[in-house]
């Protein structure tokens, strides 16, 4: 489903894109390549993949999962695309390093309730690309560039890019619309990380604010963002983000 020039939403297992449990999976076509923002979980990514073909796009340019961080329903399906379509697995070091030796051996944490369900619904992949604040991906025509915002994961990231002179975010699970931000239970979430990482995404001017759960906007993503700086400026926790 095309959204703007050049961004397209291609999967989501809310709204019946793709399988139950994926978040919201979109794909920025540059001249050169197509990258994945996220990719939902491993269940079926030949869902995602038949949606790129039937929105017109060439499969043979799609080069890049970028990941915002590594929940099982965002990247799930790495190995799966890495292994069987090629795809380059970019991440931050954090969330790589989390890829790579799993949940459990990452934490080391018990294996119970949410880790458990983490270590079942998400196979490790060893990352390709490794990538940290200010980093650019090139698609040809199109530059994403990195933003490492830690809060909902230690390693989250988000990633800025500017089509038809507007600033377009992609959030992953950091900042939604209305200013939800999404915070788990420790280990997995670190509040006091939040506020330093939401200052970076200050003065951006961003238009389209699109994150992995709940409403994407085409204008004024912005004032969402400000809205939960604003929060913790006055020493209040944002409004956590409802379930979706």
């Amino acid at each position: 489903m095309k959204l703007t020039d050049r961004i397209y939403w291609v999967g989501s297992g809310c709204v019946g894109l793709s399988a139950e449990g994926d978040c919201h999976v979109y794909a920025v076509e540059g001249d050169d390549a197509i990258a994945l923002i996220d990719c939902g979980m491993a269940r079926d990514p030949e869902l995602i993949l038949r949606n790129l073909k039937n929105d017109g796009m060439d499969l043979d340019k799609l080069k890049y999962v970028l990941l915002t961080h590594a929940h099982p329903d965002h990247a799930g399906g790495c190995l799966a695309l890495q292994k069987e379509r090629g795809l380059k697995i970019v991440c931050s070091d954090y969330e790589g390093r989390m890829l790579r030796q799993g949940a459990v051996d990452f934490f080391k944490h018990e294996n119970t309730g949410m880790v458990a369900w983490m270590e079942r619904e998400m196979p490790k992949c060893e990352p390709d690309i490794i990538v940290g604040d200010d980093d650019e991906i090139d698609l040809g025509g199109v530059k994403l560039r990195v933003i490492v915002t830690p809060g909902h994961t230690g390693g989250s990231v988000c990633y800025l890019t500017e089509i038809g002179g507007q600033q377009m975010l992609f959030s992953g699970d950091t900042i939604f619309y209305k200013g939800f931000i999404s915070v788990l239970p420790a280990p997995f979430s670190d509040l006091t990380l939040y506020k330093p990482g939401l200052l970076k995404l200050r003065d951006l001017r961003v238009d389209g604010l699109f994150p992995s759960h709940l409403m994407f906007v085409l204008k004024q993503g912005q004032s969402y963002i400000d809205k939960a700086n604003t929060e913790f400026s006055n020493s209040r926790t944002p409004e956590r983000k409802p379930f979706s």
